[in-house]
C-alpha cells in the first residue's frame, strides 16, 4: 500500500516525548524534542565513535528510527544545512532496522532541513546540539488519501499536479489512491479539450468532478497574481477565487476581458486584457489607501487620551495607528490640560509623526486654615493645617473640617493664567454644649480629656461630641466616666468619691497588684465601663486592680456584663457571651470574691466555644418533615420524609445576611435524594442573641433507586433543581425554620410533588 508521510514524532529519550505535525507537503520536526542521550543508554554504541568535521569541530550523532518505511525510501532523505555553522558528516541508512544516521557540526545553533524528493522539505530545525553525544528521534508514515474523479467523457486522462494518473472508466470515473492531503492542481483531458481546476483533498472532502467543454473553440490559461492576497478580482464582472498565495488561474477563450482588483484600505485598480492563442500571466499590486498616525509620549503628552473621528485610540504613546487615508480630526484630552483639537492628513503608506504641545489648564494653589483642622477639596481630603499643588480650572469648594467644630468652606475659581493662587479659610468655629459636675466631698478638680477645668461644683462650655471626666481630691479615690455633650444642651454628672484606704504596704510601682487585660468583644468600636467607669473601648488593654471587677460593654444600645476574676495570670477577658444587662447600673460596686460564682476562667487559656465569628468547617444538621406529593391524576397524597446531612452556615448568626449550605440524604415516598442546598436567609430581626429570618435557595438534587418500580418499569438516576424558601430563627448554636420545597421532574413517574417540612440543626 502506498504511504506519504504526515508526522515525524520526535522522542526525548529516556523521559520525555513530543511530536511534530506536517503541514502541506512537508516534514515537521519539533526541535525543543531533542535531548542528549547519554552512551550508556544506547547498547552497542560508543561516543568516542563520532568522528570531528573537516574543520575539527565537535560532531553530534542523531539516530532516526522510521516506521512503515522501506530502506530504499529511507535512503532518500537528506540533510539540507542552512548557511555555513554546519557540516554534515554522515547521513546513511542504518545498517540494521529502519533507520537513518546523521552526523552532523555540533554547533550552537545548528539550523538545517531534512528533506525528501517527493515531499519536499521540512521546517527549519534549530538545535543546540553537543558534541560527543547522541539524539534520537522516531518518524513515522501514514496512508495516502485516496480520491474519486469523475467526469463526462469516459477514456479521459486525468493529471494531478501534472502527474499522470490513468483513465475515466465506462462509469466516468477514476479512482487515485496516493493522494496526499491539501490543495492539488487537477487536470482532465480528452483530445484537444481539457478542464483544469484546484482541488483540495481532506479526509472527507475525496469527490471531485470535471467535465470536459466539448463544444466551442480551444481555451487557454489566465493566471493573475494579486497583493494584497486577501483581495477581490473580478473578470467581466464574475468573482474569481483567489488562493491564499493570492493566486487566480482560469481557462478563457480568445478575446478581450475587463477586470477589477479591489481590497480594504487599497485603492481599487480596473483594466482589460486580451486572450490571444497563449498563456496570459498578468500581476497586480493595489496602491494602500492608508497610512500610520504616531504621537509620542513624552512631556505633557505622557498619559494623555487621544480620540480619532471621536473614536478613543488608547492613551499615549501611540505607534503606527493604521488610518484610512485622507483628513481625519484629532482629539487629545488630559487632566489640567486644554482639550486639544486638530485636523491632520493621512497620505497614502505614509507614517504622521504628531507631536502637539498642550496647552496647561492649572494653577499652583496654596491653601492654609487652622493648624488643626482637616482640608477637603471638592469633599476629597487633601491634608492638615496647609496643602499646596495644582488645581484644575473652574470652580471649587475648599473646607476646613475639625471634630466638633463648623465647618468652614469657600467657593473658589481657579485662572490658569494668574500661574499662582492662594487662599486661606477661617478657622473651624467650635460647637458647645454645657457640662456640670458636681461631687462629694465638694471641691474636687475636673479634668475632661486630660485638661484641668476647674472644681467642683463646676459648670463649663465643652466642645460636642464624647469626652472622657475625671474627678480626683487628695484622699479619694478618682473616678472617671465618660460623657457625650450635645449642642446647646447641658449634661449634670455628680460623683461620689471614695475614701482611699490605707495599707502599710509600700506601692513600688503604679503597676504594682494590676494586671494588663485585653478586653475582647465583636465590635472594637463598644464602650467599655469598669467598676463603673468608662475605660475606652473594647479590644484594647487595660490595667485593672487584682480581685473581682465587674466589666459592662455598651454595643448598638445595647449592655451586657459580667464579673471578671483578675489575678497575674489574666491576660485577657472575653465579653462576647456576656449575659444582656436591661436595667444597667455603671456604678455597680464589685461583689467580693466569695460572693459570685464564676461563670468561666476568661484568662488567655480559656476557650470561649460561642466565639465562632468565622467559618470554621462543617457542622452536623438533622432534618425531620412531612411532604405532600400531587400527581399526575391531581389526586393528593402525604408520604413521610426524613432528612439527615451536614450542614455549613457561613457567617455569624447575627449577620444580616447568611448563607447555608451543605449536604443531605433525603427519603421519601421510596425514593433516595441525595440533595445539596444553597439557601440565602435575610435576618429582618436581630441582635445580639441571634435573628429571625427567611431565605431562598434551591437543593440540587440526585435522585437514585437501584429497586424496578412496577409504575415506571425500570430503576431511575437523575437530577432536579427543587425550589426552596424556609422562615426560621438562627441563634448562636441552633437553627429552627420551616422549609417549602418544590420539586418537578420529567421523565419520572412523579410530575411534581411539595415537600413542607421542619429543620432543627445544631451548631457545634
Amino acid at each position: 500500500m502506498k504511504r506519504y508521510i504526515l508526522t515525524l514524532l520526535a522522542v526525548v529519550l529516556p523521559y520525555f516525548c513530543t511530536f511534530a505535525q506536517m503541514t502541506k507537503n512537508s516534514i515537521e520536526i519539533d526541535a525543543s524534542s531533542f535531548a542528549p542521550v547519554q552512551t550508556d543508554m544506547i547498547s552497542g554504541v560508543a561516543i568516542d565513535k563520532i568522528g570531528k568535521d573537516h574543520s575539527n569541530r565537535e560532531c553530534a550523532r542523531i539516530k532516526m528510527r522510521i516506521n512503515r518505511m522501506t530502506a530504499t525510501e529511507i535512503g532518500e532523505l537528506s540533510v539540507r544545512p542552512r548557511g555555513g555553522n554546519v557540516e554534515v558528516m554522515k547521513c546513511a541508512v542504518a545498517a540494521e532496522g529502519n533507520g537513518l544516521i546523521i552526523e552532523l557540526t555540533a554547533k550552537e545553533p545548528t539550523t538545517f532541513y531534512i528533506t525528501h524528493p517527493k515531499y519536499g522539505d521540512s521546517n527549519e530545525v534549530s538545535l543546540n546540539l553537543e558534541g560527543g553525544k547522541e539524539y534520537k528521534l522516531n518518524a513515522e508514515l501514514q496512508y495516502l488519501q485516496p480520491i474519486v474523479v469523475e467526469s463526462n467523457v469516459a477514456g479521459a486522462d486525468v493529471y494531478i499536479d501534472n502527474e499522470y494518473k490513468g483513465q475515466t472508466n465506462e462509469n466516468f470515473k477514476l479512482t487515485v489512491s496516493d493522494i496526499m492531503r491539501g490543495e492539488h492542481n487537477l487536470r482532465v483531458v480528452h483530445g484537444a479539450l481539457e478542464s483544469v481546476q484546484t482541488i483540495s483533498v481532506t479526509g472527507s472532502d475525496i469527490h471531485f468532478r470535471a467535465n470536459i467543454n466539448q463544444e466551442g473553440e480551444k481555451s487557454y490559461w489566465v493566471v493573475f497574481k494579486v497583493t494584497p492576497e486577501n483581495a477581490w478580482l473580478e473578470i467581466d464582472n464574475e468573482n474569481i477565487d483567489l488562493t491564499s498565495e493570492g493566486v487566480a488561474q482560469k481557462r478563457m477563450r480568445n478575446g478581450a476581458y475587463s477586470y477589477m482588483v479591489s481590497a480594504k484600505d487599497y485603492h481599487t485598480e480596473f483594466g482589460e486584457f486580451t486572450v490571444k492563442d497563449n498563456k496570459l500571466e498578468k500581476s497586480v499590486t493595489l496602491k494602500p489607501a492608508f497610512g500610520w498616525l504616531n504621537i509620542e509620549s513624552s512631556g505633557d503628552l505622557a498619559g494623555a487620551e487621544v480620540y480619532v473621528d471621536d473614536e478613543r485610540i488608547g492613551t499615549t504613546p501611540i505607534k503606527s495607528y493604521k488610518l484610512a487615508s485622507g483628513t481625519h480630526n484629532v482629539r487629545i484630552s488630559k487632566q489640567m490640560f486644554k482639550s486639544y483639537k486638530a485636523t491632520v492628513l493621512i497620505e497614502d503608506n505614509t507614517p504622521l509623526n504628531y507631536n502637539p504641545t498642550l496647552e496647561p489648564n492649572f494653577a499652583n494653589v496654596t491653601i492654609t486654615t487652622d493648624s488643626g483642622a482637616l482640608i477637603y477639596i471638592d469633599e476629597i481630603y487633601k491634608g492638615i493645617g496647609t496643602w499646596s499643588g495644582q488645581l484644575e480650572a473652574g470652580s471649587h469648594v475648599i473646607e476646613a473640617r475639625k471634630n466638633g467644630h463648623r465647618t468652614t468652606l469657600r467657593e473658589v475659581v481657579i485662572i490658569p493664567e494668574d500661574g499662582s493662587q492662594s487662599f486661606t479659610l477661617p478657622d473651624p468655629k467650635p460647637i458647645y454644649g454645657s457640662l456640670t459636675v458636681t461631687s462629694t466631698p465638694p471641691l474636687a478638680t475636673v479634668l475632661v480629656d486630660g485638661k484641668t477645668i476647674g472644681q467642683t461644683p463646676i459648670t463649663e462650655d465643652v466642645i460636642i461630641g464624647k469626652h472622657n471626666v475625671t474627678v480626683k481630691k487628695d484622699g479619694y479615690n478618682s473616678q472617671s466616666i465618660a460623657v457625650t455633650i450635645e449642642e446647646g444642651k447641658e449634661v449634670a454628672k455628680h460623683v461620689d468619691l471614695a475614701v482611699k484606704t490605707t495599707t502599710s504596704t509600700t506601692t513600688t510601682s503604679t503597676t504594682a497588684n494590676k494586671a494588663n487585660v485585653m478586653i475582647a468583644y465583636n465590635y472594637s468600636s463598644a464602650e467599655v465601663y469598669v467598676d463603673g467607669n468608662y475605660v475606652g473601648t473594647a479590644n484594647k488593654s487595660y490595667w485593672l486592680n487584682y480581685g473581682v471587677r465587674y466589666i459592662i460593654v455598651k454595643s448598638q444600645g445595647y449592655y451586657y456584663g459580667m464579673y471578671a476574676n483578675i489575678d497575674s495570670s489574666t491576660k485577657q477577658v472575653l465579653m462576647y457571651n456576656a449575659p444582656k444587662v436591661y436595667n444597667p447600673q455603671l456604678n455597680v460596686k464589685p461583689q467580693s470574691a466569695t460572693s459570685i460564682t464564676p461563670k468561666k476562667n476568661y484568662s488567655s487559656k480559656s476557650k470561649h466555644t460561642s466565639n465562632r465569628k468565622k467559618i470554621e468547617g462543617f457542622n452536623i444538621g438533622i432534618s425531620l418533615g412531612g411532604s405532600i406529593s400531587m400527581l399526575e391524576e391531581d389526586e393528593y397524597e402525604t408520604e413521610g420524609e426524613f432528612n439527615l446531612g451536614l450542614a455549613w452556615r457561613l457567617w455569624r448568626h447575627n449577620s444580616l445576611f447568611n448563607v447555608n449550605t451543605g449536604i443531605q440524604y433525603m427519603r421519601t415516598r421510596g425514593i433516595n435524594f441525595l440533595t445539596f442546598p444553597v439557601v440565602l436567609n435575610w435576618n429582618f430581626f436581630r441582635d445580639e442573641d441571634g435573628g429571625m429570618y427567611m431565605g431562598l435557595g434551591t437543593e440540587f438534587s440526585l435522585i437514585f433507586d437501584p429497586l424496578q418500580k412496577e409504575y415506571y418499569g425500570r430503576a431511575y438516576c437523575g437530577t432536579a433543581y427543587p425550589f426552596v424558601y424556609q422562615l426560621g430563627i438562627g441563634l448562636r448554636d441552633l437553627d429552627m425554620s420551616l422549609y417549602l420545597k418544590y420539586y418537578s421532574f420529567e421523565r419520572f413517574y412523579m410530575d411534581q410533588f411539595l415537600s413542607l417540612g421542619l429543620r432543627i440543626t445544631y451548631f457545634f
